[in-house]
Formats: structure tokens, C-alpha cells, sequence
């Protein structure tokens, strides 16, 4: 019997990883320029902008060390690829929670924008909060922290 191929999963996640390292590097560009660019901002936008640059460089550190894992540690080891690893279930979580803190700006900046409106607002923020708890049950899932 001959052993499974992995071009459709792990290939998969390895075009993936690139090109999530290159999106970090092109979100580097983006802070470097909006640093440059807007100096008079207020510190709270340049704090929130920093620490998302940071959960991004997280992220993509973690799901680069599940790729190793995967494809390097446990190179033909059919056993462990079939089960889910801790820093990619973590990857998934921060990338909800990346995601999560993004739209509530960008729902904050709508608020502004459209003078209060409360049912733009609130659809985007009731759909962006559904999202986050999807994403929480499934770490949460996976992770065997909450049990169905």
C-alpha cells in the first residue's frame, strides 16, 4: 500500500504560510508608511496600530512553527499530521481575534461617518461579534477546552 499523499493538505498549508509572510510584509509596509506619513495621529491609533503589527508578527510566527511541526518534525510521522497541534489552533484564535479588533474600528469609523447610525453600526458590530465567538468555540473545540 502506498502512503497518502499530502499535496492536497499540507501543500495547502504550506502556500498558505507563504503567502501569509507575505501579506505580514506588505502590512509591515503599511505601518512603516502610516507611521511616516501621519505623525499628528492620536496615541491611541498608533498604540492600536502597533499592537496589531505585533499580533500579526505572532501570528505568522506561530503558524511557521506548525508548518515545521508538520513538515519537518514530523516528516512521514502519518500518526501526528492527523491530529490537531496546539500553535495552529492558537494561530486560528488570533487570527478571530485580529479580525475581531479590525471591524470593531472599522465599525467605530462608520459610527462616525454616518452620525450615529445605529443600524449600520450595530449590524456590523452583531456580525462581526458572531464571527468571534465562532471562532472562539472552534480553539475552544479543537483545543478540547470545551467539550459539546
Amino acid at each position: 500500500m502506498s502512503a497518502p499523499s499530502l499535496g492536497n493538505t499540507m501543500g495547502a498549508l504550506f502556500l498558505g504560510l507563504l503567502l501569509s509572510t507575505l501579506l505580514f510584509g506588505i502590512i509591515c509596509l503599511q505601518a512603516y508608511h502610516y507611521y511616516q506619513n501621519f505623525p499628528e495621529d492620536r496615541a491611541y491609533v498608533k498604540v492600536f496600530v502597533a499592537f496589531l503589527l505585533a499580533l500579526n508578527a505572532a501570528n505568522v510566527a506561530l503558524f511557521s512553527e506548525g508548518m515545521y511541526h508538520y513538515l519537518i518534525a514530523n516528516f512521514g510521522n502519518f500518526k501526528a499530521i492527523m491530529g490537531p497541534y496546539g500553535s495552529l489552533n492558537i494561530y486560528s484564535f488570533l487570527n478571530s481575534f485580529i479580525t475581531w479588533m479590525c471591524q470593531l474600528y472599522f465599525a467605530w469609523r462608520v459610527w462616525r461617518v454616518s452620525n450615529g447610525n445605529y443600524f449600520l453600526t450595530g449590524a456590523i458590530i452583531c456580525l462581526t461579534c458572531i464571527h468571534f465567538a465562532f471562532g472562539t468555540s472552534m480553539f475552544l473545540l479543537r483545543s478540547g477546552l470545551w467539550q459539546c
